[in-house]
């Protein structure tokens, strides 16, 4: 529970995915691809 809107937290993870930084798997997942580069995204 982050308190955060479901449209911010999905459209912050399409921006890491368009970047490169995460992928999603078939079941649903979410893997980290860039921890590092993750870890410095201004967001």
């Amino acid at each position: 529970m982050t308190g955060t809107a479901t449209e911010s937290l999905i459209r912050t993870l399409s921006e890491f995915r368009q970047d490169g930084l995460i992928t999603t798997t078939a079941l649903g997942g979410i893997q980290v691809v860039q921890p590092d580069k993750l870890r410095r995204a201004n967001w």
